[in-house]
């Protein structure tokens, strides 16, 4: 499996291919926005000795559904690529275009075609020493996410998509891991315990 994803072609996080600026029909609301939020804040500790420095996840055919939204191109994203280091954080998703009324859940799938879906660079411990690691998780990981956030005709609306990214390193036994020129190296499929946790580690959640 690939490691991560350089000059990789797609939408990066934050653009809607096709969407004119400002709000649908001349509305000054923005539509519908989505935000990222690694758990934990990258860098961070995950405990058991390990931490994350950085992580990229691959995200493709994330749609925005509800009452008067289908999933169409006004509410979906073919592909965005979502890294977190010290330096940098996804941007925010927007789709000015989104018709008013009640999103009921988002689709995603975290899919790296050719490359991994989800890559994971840190620190662990194996024998008693601490290594760097690099955790790649294989996909597809396909999620359903349930939502309850109303979209006003003209208004602005937004939610937030948390990913549990220490779940995802908490299941690997780093004893087991290979270590390679000084790095700990672990491959995960996309039925392994890791891509479980990947996808039972995605929420979204609207501000109340």
């Amino acid at each position: 499996m690939a490691g991560l994803v350089a000059g990789l072609g797609g939408c990066p996080a934050g653009t809607n291919p096709g969407a004119p600026d400002g709000g649908a029909d001349g509305n000054t609301g923005t539509g519908l926005t989505f935000s990222w939020q690694s758990v934990p804040t990258i860098p961070g500790d995950v405990g058991g000795g390990a931490s994350i420095d950085e992580a990229q996840l691959i995200v493709r055919n994330l749609r925005a559904i509800g009452d008067s939204a289908p999933g169409d191109e006004r509410t979906t994203t073919p592909m965005a690529t979502l890294l977190w280091n010290g330096q940098t954080t996804p941007a925010a998703i927007n789709y000015p275009l989104a018709p008013p009324g009640l999103y009921s859940h988002v689709e995603l799938r975290a899919d790296g075609g050719l490359f991994d879906a989800l890559v994971i660079h840190g620190h662990a411990v194996q024998g008693g020493t601490t290594y760097p690691f690099e955790l790649e998780v294989d996909g597809p990981i396909s999620m359903s996410l349930p939502l309850s956030l109303e979209l006003p005709a003209g208004g602005s609306a937004s939610a937030r998509i948390d990913i549990d990214l220490g779940a995802v390193v908490d299941t690997i036994d780093w004893e087991t891991a290979t270590i390679d020129d000084g790095k700990l190296r672990y491959e995960a499929s996309s039925s392994s315990t890791a891509a479980a946790a990947l996808k039972a580690g995605v929420t979204v959640s609207a501000p109340q």
